[in-house]
């Protein structure tokens, strides 16, 4: 069975991290999110971790724990109360979410459907969690996986609304159709 397991390091030096864990045999990620970044007059897309400083590896065998914790970037091993060192629950369906969109978290696409948000593109569109805060003028939207006890509980992400309504979208979808479909 394979576990994943989550490493708190020095913030800037999880590519130190990932490269040493590699090289005793553990593939690991540092999740990075797309974020808005600029005045509204010349926005930029720009690549953040999404975490600083968390690092999450799979191992399918009990990691040699003295070997990984000796680096000097690594300051802990995330635990959960019991002592179980391996995520489960909500903060594995997490890193599973953000496996699934290949470590990277890109902006996702929404649109105004009453007082509610759809996501109507993007990994947002498919994620398992809740929105808590949404700031407009960042374009960006805070979700809480899961419960307040586990290790990873809320982070920011990138949003771009394509319309105010969702009467707009569908408009809006069926015209690409239509244009998609006469410029094969």
């Amino acid at each position: 069975m394979i576990n994943t397991y989550c490493l708190f390091c020095c913030s800037g030096k999880e590519n130190s991290v990932i490269k040493m864990l590699k090289n005793e045999g553990f593939p690991a990620i540092a999740p990075t999110v797309m974020h808005w970044t600029g005045g509204s007059a010349q926005p930029k897309k720009t690549a953040r971790r999404l975490m600083p400083g968390y690092v999450f590896f799979d191992a399918d065998t009990e990691p040699m724990w003295n070997r990984i914790l000796k680096d000097s970037a690594v300051l802990k091993l995330l635990s959960y109360g019991d002592g179980e060192y391996a995520l489960r629950g909500t903060d594995l369906e997490f890193i599973d979410w953000i496996k699934k969109n290949n470590g990277i978290i890109e902006m996702s696409s929404a649109v105004k459907v009453g007082s509610m948000i759809e996501f109507v593109a993007g990994p947002l569109k498919d994620m398992n969690g809740k929105i808590i805060k949404i700031n407009r003028s960042r374009r960006q939207v805070q979700v809480s996986f899961g419960s307040e006890n586990g290790i990873i509980s809320k982070v920011w992400c990138s949003m771009e609304f394509v319309c105010s309504n969702a009467d707009s979208y569908s408009a809006v979808k069926e015209n690409k159709k239509e244009f998609d479909s006469s410029n094969p």
